[in-house]
């Protein structure tokens, strides 16, 4: 049965056990995930407990087309849409927060359906396969929610088949051969959704898959500039991805190929020999993994990769602190000349020697099956153990938002560590914060896909400081698996008669933000207390405004370190609330965790993110 409250985690559990995948929107209906992926599996439980115990989730997407088995009819009424000889029987409806009405069939098992708009009449659109609709009991833009008609949901009457009527238009659209010299110089509104899904559909076919991504989808990029008004790029870049993925179907290839090699047995694993040296910089990046260093411009990131690769090709130590496993080095730089790395390499070397660095600059390399084999290759040839991308934006074509393809990429430099060899890479932070007043989680600031921080074994971030007229760098640890996380440290920048060192200079000590004072002070009232509260009790307690506080709790819930839940589940449980003058069933209120750990005597910046 479907559930008697508005709780967006139930509704989600529930579409999940009919049949239907889901992933979460804002209050503006746009994903807060990459959701391509979902058009072709189910999310988890644990996802869903995630992502909808996230108080910026606002509703719930339903994925519409062969996986979920639906296609909705979506009549924007608020827009001029009629309905007038239309045979719109008894199916599951939804009335939209916008005023507009969703109806609910069943996808046909021998027919593709597309999204389209426009074929069945003005302002009513098909959501099938490559879309999505917002589902009951989400948010609307205009506060209103999202609802099911009586006894015209799911489970009270089922989903019917798709009306034959409107087959017949999906299959008149899908089955027609559109004009292409109609459509190659752009389309108005209404009419680019099916355009962009035509040209695809036409040039995919004759593309070799490794260019899809430089001429399929450049191409496509440059069409849309001419539609009026341009698709926005991510819808775009959805359908492009629909389309790939029917035709690597057609092709029966799957998207990422791996070598499929036999489990071994616990005894196996611990009879195995590896090599003596974890580290091939101590306790900064281990052997045989995938290790980032992550800063904001002009921050001495590629000067900082250059200079490990020196110390690890000769055996020096990192800062003259940290031991090396000299090895070494090949270096693919994409982003610098070659006489800009001579003279970078002349700064950092005391004297000219032939050392195991070896140097690819500015050849265009991307990291796809080819390459990535030649590199192999070159690198078994020159016993290099130790690769370094500079930098990670620049070695692929992939969308770096897109957790699907950028696992991609991840996957051409597991091949890589499969062979023993480390990989190394620089990236950038984002230019912006992703909250004004706030500071980022260390792993937050990297732009791109929560993949990119994901794969990595290894990931420090530097950023430079003056103080008493010296330059300093700043080495933050944001992540290590091999051991405990070292603590902020201070590298002076040595200049002397034209050359450059780094110089460890001991513990740098953070200061308080306001922000982290205020997730602290959140953090010892929410372990003090037994009752569970809400953001109205905490701007009593500590005098601030109810949007800091509410997105300090959000990190909070999202590092675990206290929990979630909305009045509504609470009181259906029996579990005392604090009393409103107004409630309302949404409020989230929060409580220690069950098991929490014993709260640190004194917390820096980030530490609550080393917690639980």
């Amino acid at each position: 049965m479907k559930p008697d409250n508005n709780n967006l985690l139930d509704w989600a559990l529930y579409y999940r056990k009919i049949g239907w995948s889901i992933f979460p929107v804002g209050g503006d209906k746009k994903p807060l995930i990459p959701w391509t992926e979902y058009q072709t599996k189910f999310a988890t439980d644990k996802e869903l407990n995630r992502w909808f115990s996230d108080p910026n989730t606002k509703g719930i997407a339903v994925v519409t087309g062969r996986l979920s088995e639906l296609v909705v009819l979506d009549i924007d009424v608020a827009k001029g849409a009629k309905t007038e000889g239309m045979h719109l029987l008894p199916v599951p409806t939804v009335k939209t927060g916008g005023g507009g009405w969703h109806y609910y069939y069943q996808y046909p098992k021998d027919k593709e359906i597309r999204n389209s708009a426009g074929i069945v009449g003005e302002h009513i659109d098909i959501r099938a396969e490559g879309g999505y609709v917002v589902a009951p009991p989400s948010l609307h833009p205009s506060g209103n929610l999202y609802e099911w008609c009586d006894v015209l949901s799911p489970d009270e009457i089922g989903v019917e088949e798709i009306p034959k009527w409107l087959l017949e238009k999906t299959s008149l659209f899908n089955e027609s051969k559109i004009n292409l010299t109609e459509i190659i110089n752009g389309v108005s509104e209404g009419r680019r959704n099916e355009s962009a899904t035509s040209l695809i559909g036409k040039l995919l076919p004759y593309l070799p898959k490794n260019e899809w991504e430089n001429l399929g989808w450049q191409f496509l990029l440059t069409w849309n500039k001419s539609n009026k008004p341009p698709l926005p790029e991510i819808e775009l870049k959805t359908t492009f991805l629909s389309i790939a993925n029917a035709e690597i179907q057609k092709r029966g290839n799957s998207k990422i190929e791996t070598e499929w090699t036999p489990p071994i047995s616990i005894l196996e694993l611990c009879k195995k020999d590896f090599p003596e040296k974890k580290w091939v910089v101590e306790n900064i990046f281990e052997r045989a993994t995938i290790g980032q260093l992550s800063a904001a411009p002009n921050q001495w990131k590629t000067w900082l990769m250059w200079y490990m690769a020196i110390c690890i090709a000769t055996g020096k130590k990192v800062f003259d602190k940290f031991e090396v496993d000299k090895q070494g080095v090949m270096i693919v730089n994409e982003e610098d000349t070659e006489m800009m790395l001579k003279e970078r390499t002349l700064m950092l070397l005391s004297e000219i020697e032939d050392i195991p660095i070896y140097i690819h600059a500015e050849k265009g390399i991307k990291l796809k099956d080819e390459t990535t084999a030649r590199l192999l290759e070159e690198v078994k040839e020159k016993k290099v153990e130790v690769v370094i991308f500079d930098s990670l934006s620049v070695i692929h074509t992939a969308d770096e938002n897109s957790a699907t393809e950028m696992g991609a990429v991840f996957e051409q430099m597991k091949k890589f560590t499969r062979e023993g060899i480390t990989v190394l890479f620089t990236n950038h932070h984002r230019k912006k914060s992703l909250k004004k007043w706030e500071q980022d989680d260390l792993q937050e600031q990297v732009r791109g896909s929560t993949v990119i921080n994901a794969v990595p074994s290894g990931h420090i971030t530097c950023e430079e400081k003056i103080q008493d007229n010296e330059k300093f760098i700043i080495i933050r640890q944001a992540k290590l698996k091999g051991a405990e996380k070292l603590t902020p440290f201070l590298v002076r920048i040595k200049k002397e008669e034209g050359r450059i060192d780094f110089i460890y200079e001991g513990a740098h000590e953070e200061s308080l933000g306001a922000t982290t004072k205020l997730k602290n002070e959140l953090y010892k009232i929410i372990r003090a207390s037994e009752l569970w509260l809400g953001v109205k009790d905490f701007m009593e307690m500590v005098s601030k405004s109810g949007k800091p506080i509410r997105d300090q709790l959000g990190c909070l819930v999202k590092d675990k370190q206290i929990q979630v839940q909305t009045r509504a589940t609470l009181k259906k449980r029996g579990i005392p609330v604090p009393v409103r003058e107004k409630e309302s069933g949404q409020e989230f209120l929060y409580l220690q965790l069950d098991s929490a750990s014993e709260e640190p005597e004194d917390i820096k910046p980030n530490a609550l993110f080393d917690q639980l």
